[in-house]
């Protein structure tokens, strides 16, 4: 049962006197928070502080083969890398210039990092297991919105096993082969899965 209860009348989720912990091991105490449909929320913390245990507490998450089943699967993965993607700028001393793509007809990148504003690496990330060429579609489109005044690299993160290029981008899980947002030289494959 998530400890979510609505108590403002602007709120999506508040959170009030929540404590964490597994055993006799607290891992955060008397957590409050509010949520408002307008906010982007971020938790960001170090190795081991709660961040995936509020996660679960806030979805109402008990067992780990939910996760697999749960509607909002895709928007936890991209998430997570996008706060791995923000940590590692900012641990190089750098502020994060990130943004997002999305068309009139709903095609979306959902990672821009920006370099000097001339230059772009447009990210895709899907929580799926096997690359689909589909997955492809939004930064293919987004290459074509910008035209040839802007360089466009492009890295397609998922959750599967193998590395490797289609098509000019990048196809890597981030947690296996690292977060780097600058793709490796271009080669073709034509099986990436």
């Amino acid at each position: 049962m998530s400890p979510a209860i609505q108590t403002e009348p602007d709120a999506h989720i508040t959170v009030r006197d929540l404590t964490m912990a597994y055993g006799d091991f607290v891992i955060q105490r008397d957590l409050d928070f509010v949520i408002r449909r307008s906010d982007i929320f971020i938790i960001m913390g170090g190795s081991g502080c709660g961040k995936s245990t509020l996660m679960r507490h806030l979805l109402g998450l008990e067992e780990p083969a939910q996760i697999e089943r749960d509607p909002l699967r895709g928007a936890l993965y991209e998430n997570l890398l996008i706060m791995e993607v923000v940590k590692n700028t900012l641990n190089q001393g750098k502020e994060p210039q990130l943004y997002f793509f999305r068309d009139s007809k709903g095609n979306e990148v959902d990672l821009l990092v920006s370099s000097a504003g001339r230059s772009f690496t447009a990210i895709e990330m899907k929580s799926a297991t096997t690359f689909q060429p589909e997955f492809t579609k939004g930064i293919k489109v987004f290459r074509q919105s910008v035209g040839e005044n802007i360089d466009v690299r492009s890295l397609l993160w998922y959750n599967g096993q193998r590395k490797t290029t289609y098509q000019s981008t990048v196809v890597s899980n981030p947690l296996l082969h690292g977060f780097s947002c600058a793709p490796e030289p271009k080669s073709e494959a034509q099986n990436p899965r």
